[in-house]
């Protein structure tokens, strides 16, 4: 179904509008790709004390993360190599638990830790 509008007010209307939504939008979604990604596992005791640190730390009050269990399905494998390849890890190097953001990695419970000890500030 097309719609046909001949009034020019309305016309400049729906244009200004669509010119403010669109970039609203495309923000919204580079914003939630550009989001914290902790990669754990669940038979992984340093990640345990890393996810024990924020709980105890309440750092989730004040940092925005996705946990995801890097190991548990193969679309979670494939995200945590896509992230740690654009990082630079090579496969013999990569291992959680990880945190991701913005092309950037931190593996092992210290560096994990000091990362989001480093939000909270």
């Amino acid at each position: 179904m097309i719609i046909v509008i001949k009034n020019k007010f309305m016309k400049k209307i729906i244009f200004l509008s669509l010119l403010i939504i669109i970039p609203l939008v495309l923000t919204a979604c580079s914003e939630k790709e550009q989001s914290i990604l902790l990669f754990v596992s669940e038979d992984c005791g340093h990640c345990a004390k890393v996810k024990q640190h924020i709980s105890d730390n309440n750092i989730s009050a004040y940092v925005e993360y996705t946990e995801i269990q890097a190991y548990e399905a193969q679309e979670n494998y494939n995200l945590f190599n896509e992230k740690a390849t654009e990082c630079g890890f090579p496969e013999n190097q990569r291992g959680v638990p990880m945190v991701y953001e913005k092309g950037v990695c931190e593996i092992g419970s210290p560096d994990v830790i000091s990362f989001f000890d480093r939000k909270v500030k």
